[in-house]
């Protein structure tokens, strides 16, 4: 994600497109996750945002916001699991390596179980064609510095132009030309790609929130 191409966009309140992040289809699921990248774990932030996703790359989120979860419960069971086989194999006096080598084969037995667990799920739906990525494909990276804007992140430049093209109050011209391919319309839009269709909601106006191990 930290290599994904990047578009700020002034506010804190966007339209969203139609259009889902991951393979252009049309989007008709909405879902909300946290992401925090770099910057996020240096301010202990996570930055919330809703998208729109078609249908099975939404399921594909999901199953990797689960993973998500299950790599946080597997490093706290690796933690004390390997502190309670050290403890365990340091009263062993005949065998010297056991306090080093228990809690070693504690964490490689959760690490084996967590990478079987990840290739069910990316076995179940796997990756299709015209995905760009499995899971996630779009992330809100906060405010940039002068606080008043918002950055997001997406794996196809592609869906950064829709959501430019649906948000043409929100950029300067040049940018508009640069990522949409087009002139800036006079007028807003009613459409994501200014088609005349009917413009989507705002976005919520978004408030970091402290980070939580669940948190993308």
């Amino acid at each position: 994600m930290a290599n994904w191409p990047s578009q700020k966009l002034k506010g804190e309140s966007q339209v969203l497109p139609r259009v889902c992040p991951n393979c252009l289809r049309e989007a008709n699921v909405e879902l909300r996750y946290g992401y925090k990248g770099l910057k996020g774990w240096l301010t202990n932030t996570t930055y919330y945002q809703s998208f729109l996703y078609c249908e099975p790359c939404a399921d594909q989120v999901m199953a990797q916001r689960k993973l998500g979860l299950f790599r946080f419960w597997f490093c706290v069971l690796g933690f004390f699991g390997g502190l309670i086989a050290f403890a365990f194999a340091a009263d062993t006096k005949e065998h010297s390596v056991l306090p080093l080598l228990a809690p070693i084969a504690v964490i490689a037995v959760l690490v084996a179980g967590y990478r079987l667990i990840r290739s069910i799920k990316r076995k179940k739906s796997p990756k299709r064609d015209d995905q760009a990525v499995w899971g996630i494909a779009a992330v809100y990276y906060g405010s940039g510095l002068d606080m008043s804007s918002s950055i997001f992140r997406a794996a196809r430049p592609e869906w950064l132009a829709a959501l430019v093209a649906a948000n043409p109050d929100k950029v300067d011209d040049d940018t508009f030309q640069k990522v949409v391919g087009r002139a800036k319309p006079t007028a807003d839009p009613n459409g994501p790609f200014g088609g005349g269709q009917p413009a989507e909601p705002a976005a919520e106006a978004r408030e970091p929130q402290a980070a939580s191990p669940f948190g993308g």
